[in-house]
This record gives structure tokens, C-alpha cells and sequence, in this order.
């Protein structure tokens, strides 16, 4: 057996991806009475996978290690087709959800991919370390998250802070938004995974955030 350090299903739960500490991915077909028998591997990574997820049409897959890039591989030819290289290495990636845009962000700066052609739409640096991204499901905006405690709500477009939250007292890992993007949720090492309620204010993209707290034991 292997430490498995990443999992994702495709987006019609057919097929598994998973990064071990063995440097490998491996993608399961959980469609065989024996899933786990033949799967196909993935080689290429300097150091262990730290996420992997399926592209679009679960034909692609992108994946992060501790690299300033990010390694897309096909699935047709289980071969790495490409690289989109990052000024650091990597700390998140998310694919939005219809799939058109991939998210990445590496020290103070997030970039938005186009996912099928693989080039980059645009870049904003946000003024402190980012561990985690998440883009609103209508691509309005999005939240980050880092070692500051903080966790920050942007715009899309013009890369603005909409607002800054301070509840968290430990370093921010992962933020995500709900799929219907009325609310996202950030969790820390301070135990607690806190749930952002969002209310639009005005045409001006402005908003009302208010944590509700679970606390993670």
C-alpha cells in the first residue's frame, strides 16, 4: 500500500485519481468488478502529488507537487502533455465549476487558465501569501486563503478586494464555495471550519459577509 495524499472522482464518479508519496498517479476505473487491479499510472513527478483533479470531459488531468508548475496529462495516451509553469511553485488548484477555468495560486499571486486551450486568462497578486483559492461558481469572484489568518473576498475582474475577514486564528488551508455561491467556507489550524454567509450590498459587486463557525474536533 502507498500514503495516498490526493483523491478525486471524475465528474461522472466513473474514474478515480489518486497521488501517492510515491511520486505516482493513479487513476482507477471504478466501473471493472476490480477497480483496484489494473490501474493506469501516471509518471513524471519530482516530488508527491500534493492535488490532482480531472479537466474537462474528465479527458484531462491537472496535478500540483511541490513545483512552480502545473503537469497536464492525458488520459487518451496516459502521457503529460503539457506545463503551465508559475512564478512558484504551486499551493492550490480548483477547477470552476463548468469546467471552463482552472485556478492556481502560488506565493502572493492567483491565475485564472483557460482550461482547454491552456493559456492563462489573466493574473492578480493580492498582497499576501495564498495557500487556497476558490472561484465563485458565475466567475464573479473569488476568496483566498493563507498563513494571515485571513481569508480575502476578490473581484474577478478587476482583481479588487471586496473585504477582508479576521475570524480565523490559525493559518488559513482551504477555502471553497458552496455550488450555488450564496456562501463559502475556509478552514484553519485553529480547529474550526468557518461558513461565510455572502449578501450582495449594491451594483458595485460590494458584499456582507458574516461567519457561522463548525468546529472541527
Amino acid at each position: 500500500p502507498h500514503i495516498v495524499r490526493t483523491i478525486a472522482l471524475s465528474s461522472n464518479c466513473d474514474k478515480m485519481v489518486t497521488g501517492c508519496q510515491d511520486k505516482l498517479l493513479r487513476v482507477f476505473d471504478l466501473t471493472s468488478p476490480t477497480p483496484s487491479a489494473n490501474p493506469l499510472v501516471l509518471t513524471g513527478h519530482s516530488s508527491t502529488p500534493k492535488i490532482a483533479l480531472f479537466g474537462p470531459n474528465d479527458e484531462r488531468i491537472f496535478s500540483i507537487s511541490e513545483e512552480p508548475l502545473i503537469r497536464v496529462w492525458d488520459l487518451k495516451t496516459c502521457t503529460q502533455i503539457t506545463q503551465l509553469h508559475t512564478p512558484l511553485p504551486v499551493t492550490s488548484i480548483e477547477l470552476s465549476q463548468d469546467a471552463s477555468i482552472l485556478t492556481s495560486s502560488c506565493g502572493q499571486q492567483v491565475q485564472f487558465w483557460d482550461s482547454r486551450s491552456l493559456t492563462l486568462i489573466k493574473s492578480f497578486a493580492v498582497g499576501a501569501e495564498v495557500s487556497s483559492v476558490s472561484l465563485h461558481p458565475t466567475n464573479r469572484s473569488f476568496v483566498v486563503g493563507g498563513p494571515d489568518f485571513r481569508v480575502r473576498l476578490m473581484d474577478f475582474d478587476t482583481g479588487r478586494e471586496i473585504d477582508t475577514l479576521k475570524s480565523h486564528f490559525g493559518p488559513v488551508h482551504c477555502v471553497r464555495f458552496a455550488p450555488n455561491g450564496e456562501s463559502f467556507a475556509s478552514s484553519s489550524e485553529d480547529g474550526t471550519i468557518r461558513i461565510w454567509q455572502i449578501e450582495s450590498k449594491s451594483s458595485d459587486n460590494s458584499a456582507d459577509t458574516s461567519p457561522r463557525d463548525v468546529v472541527a474536533e
